[in-house]
């Protein structure tokens, strides 16, 4: 399991659990990943479920009633180590965001959240919509789960999945830093399961049916039970291939990231205002020509620094799009390598608190 988000990279969904009628969780939040109601304004899910053009104006439902996203954040730690160039795309220490609502939700109460991690052997449970079956064996998932870009202000389709929970059990720190740590090629980094940060579950019977997170369960709630009341201890994050190999499900520690959860001014992500159009590329598009990067863009929220990437992408190849140029130049000389490739400029806009990247024009070196 990769990250475990939906569709520009992963995210998870149920594997094996049962059905559950919505109305027993009434603060879970669809936000193409998983959600949860953590206060009447605010809703937690993980940071790598942010759409590349964040969520301004992003409409949700919640207890029969619907509110906008006025406002994201990622944690300060993330974002920080996505742009030093430190970024792990297979598990991520911090990966919680925040969403602020436009107005109190009525009549929902919120799940309350964890002050401490679970025991190991606790029992959890994990809600979500994604995927019911593991990826085949061959399949590499790789990458953060992040949701497919959606238009904001535009009301999105029903998730394709009913709700599902499954239950699993902890690991302690220990077994998950081996397991994690191992020596197959495949598995993440060795950096990547980090103690206190995180914590894991897994299957409780891993020679029976599978049991686990999948794609499109990232953000959602993994739950303890404390005082007879299911409460929020973590965030759904990362794994491998939804516990097909007996790999634990490795979630975002909500009592470790507490503060940041409640923080009442975080360090908000910028927003493009809704309908914002691409960039554009100017210029003859030739090998040797110098094409031109225009940002025509408007921010509701401005961010404290923009970097332009020039990318190419060879579709023939079926290679993702390879970074060429970045920085603060809105210009580039086409190579002579790069005819046939797909051009795109890539404008994007930090703060502390989040990445947003605008849309892009694509656009083909002539061949000639």
């Amino acid at each position: 399991m990769a990250l475990l988000a939906g569709s520009a990279p992963p995210a998870v969904a149920i594997v094996g659990g049962a059905v559950v009628k919505s109305s027993a969780y009434p603060w879970f939040v669809d936000v193409l990943c998983g959600g949860s109601l953590v206060s009447a304004t605010r809703v937690v899910t993980a940071a790598h479920c942010v759409p590349p053009r964040g969520f301004s104006g992003w409409a949700v439902h919640v207890g029969g009633q619907t509110r906008r996203v006025v406002a994201f954040a990622q944690h300060p730690q993330y974002v920080h180590n996505r742009l030093d160039g430190r970024y792990n795309p297979e598990g991520e220490a911090d990966d919680i965001a925040i969403l602020q609502l436009d107005r109190p939700l009525a009549n929902v109460t919120p799940v309350a959240v964890s002050m401490l991690a679970p025991r190991p052997g606790a029992a959890v449970r994990v809600l979500g919509h994604g995927q019911t079956k593991p990826p085949p064996a061959s399949s590499t998932l790789v990458g953060p789960a992040s949701p497919p870009e959606a238009e904001a202000s535009v009301t999105r389709s029903p998730p394709p999945n009913p709700l599902r929970a499954v239950d699993l059990k902890t690991w302690d720190d220990g077994h998950c830093e081996r397991y994690w740590h191992g020596a197959t090629e495949d598995r993440y980094y060795p950096t990547a399961f980090k103690p206190g940060a995180m914590w894991c579950a897994g299957n409780p019977t891993p020679k029976g049916k599978l049991h686990s997170a999948c794609l499109g369960d990232s953000g959602g709630p993994m739950l303890v039970k404390q005082a007879g009341s299911w409460v929020l201890a973590g965030v759904v994050s990362w794994g491998e291939r939804c516990g097909a190999d007996g790999d634990p499900t490795v979630a975002a520690s909500a009592a470790a990231l507490r503060t940041f959860i409640f923080d009442p001014n975080p360090a908000w992500g910028p927003a493009l205002a809704p309908g914002t159009d691409t960039t554009r590329i100017a210029g003859t598009i030739a090998a040797g020509a110098t094409a031109t990067c225009s940002t025509p863009l408007h921010w509701t929220r401005a961010p404290d620094h923009t970097e332009i990437r020039w990318l190419l992408e060879r579709r023939t190849s079926n290679a993702h799009p390879r970074v060429v140029q970045g920085g603060a130049s809105s210009t580039y000389t086409i190579p002579s390598g790069a005819r046939g490739d797909l051009l795109s400029c890539e404008l994007i806009g930090y703060t502390r608190g989040g990445i947003v990247t605008a849309p892009s024009q694509y656009i083909r070196v002539p061949r000639t």
